[in-house]
């Protein structure tokens, strides 16, 4: 009893911890990154065929090194942006596939922008992601594509994500990676701001993909259109 009171006064992972150690319970998570309502009232089923011209695409790995994921987004007419789940790749060797695979992908896709993570766990892809042209060697990123890395604040990007739901401003097709990975992301805080994490051993991989596709779908240039020869008779 007295353990029991110390963890209500306690509260957060303390409380959460005694009722799943010492009273077998299901506790549902106090501190959810996406807001599971807001997340819900986001589906949206469609894709991305009306706006191949502006895709961005995002990859990410998870702490483990056992699961990468590769998410596209696109800013849509109404203003919405739409994400998708483009591959994902688990288990021992999904790095090395992931990179074997990386070119025929973005060959179907053909995106504008593929970005990465190079402060995370995407670090280790570096050496495969970077772009080569500055050093003269060829053949990578393929002819027409950015690549990005995401470099800012990563806190800002994960915020961003969860504002964009909260703000109906998002659209999903209830893509049950997608939805794992952000049902069981959670807040790490970093003193007022925070990022995604995930207990135990899950993943959350598509969650951050995700959080960087938008985030390079929201700040890709504006299209300005064919150009018009205006002439005054």
């Amino acid at each position: 009893m007295a353990k029991g009171r110390a963890a209500k006064r306690a509260g957060g992972d303390r409380l959460t911890g005694f009722k799943t150690e010492h009273m077998c319970m299901r506790v549902p998570k106090l501190d959810p990154a996406i807001d599971p309502a807001s997340w819900l009232a986001c589906r949206d089923i469609g894709d991305l065929d009306a706006v191949r011209d502006r895709v961005a695409l995002c990859i990410d790995v998870s702490r483990d090194e056992q699961h990468a994921t590769l998410v596209a987004a696109a800013v849509l007419p109404d203003e919405r942006v739409r994400v998708e789940a483009v591959a994902a790749w688990d288990g021992p060797d999904c790095l090395s596939r992931l990179v074997n695979e990386l070119p025929a992908t973005l060959a179907r896709v053909r995106p504008k922008t593929l970005g990465w993570l190079p402060n995370g766990p995407a670090a280790s892809l570096a050496a495969k992601l970077a772009d080569r042209r500055s050093s003269g060697r060829r053949g990578w990123p393929p002819p027409g594509v950015v690549i990005a890395e995401i470099r800012g604040e990563i806190p800002a990007i994960c915020m961003g994500l969860a504002r964009e739901v909260k703000g109906g401003t998002l659209a999903h097709s209830d893509d049950p990676l997608i939805n794992d990975h952000t049902a069981g992301a959670e807040r790490l805080w970093r003193g007022d701001v925070w990022v995604f994490s995930r207990k135990g051993e899950g993943h959350c991989d598509a969650a951050y993909a995700m959080a960087g596709a938008v985030h390079l779908a929201r700040t890709m240039p504006t299209r300005i259109g064919r150009p018009r020869l205006i002439t005054v008779d």
